[in-house]
């Protein structure tokens, strides 16, 4: 697969701190079904 755009890639957005970053899901993104379970796994671990 190949990396550019927002192709693999989560964008976290802090508005508390007015803070952008981006989450890389290709080292999990094998593991889990879809969208939903990656979504879920980045939001309980970041």
């Amino acid at each position: 697969m190949t990396d550019f755009g927002y192709a693999g890639k989560i964008m976290q957005v802090n508005l508390s701190n007015e803070q952008i970053t981006e989450i890389s899901i290709f080292d999990y993104a094998d593991r889990f079904l879809g969208g939903r379970g990656i979504v879920a796994l980045a939001f309980i671990c970041h």
